[in-house]
C-alpha cells in the first residue's frame, strides 16, 4: 500500500473515532460528510492510479478473488 492509500486510511480511521465522541447533531453532519469526501477521494485517487499504471481496477478484484 502506497503513502497515499495509508493516509486516506488513517484519515477516514480517525474520523469514524471522533463520530464516535460526545457531538451534537452539526458536528456529526460535518463529519460524515468529510468521511464521504475521504471516501470519494480514496476511490478517485486509487482509479487515476491505475489509469496511470494501465491497470484494470475490475479485472484485479477478479483475479484477487481467484487466489
Amino acid at each position: 500500500m502506497d503513502e497515499a492509500r495509508q493516509s486516506f486510511k488513517s484519515h477516514f480511521a480517525r474520523l469514524v473515532n471522533m463520530d464516535k465522541s460526545r457531538l451534537d447533531d452539526d458536528e456529526k453532519k460535518i463529519i460524515d460528510a468529510r468521511k464521504s469526501m475521504i471516501s470519494t477521494a480514496q476511490k478517485l485517487y486509487m482509479a487515476r492510479q491505475a489509469n496511470t499504471l494501465g491497470v484494470d481496477i475490475g479485472q484485479n478484484k477478479k483475479q484477487s478473488l481467484k487466489h
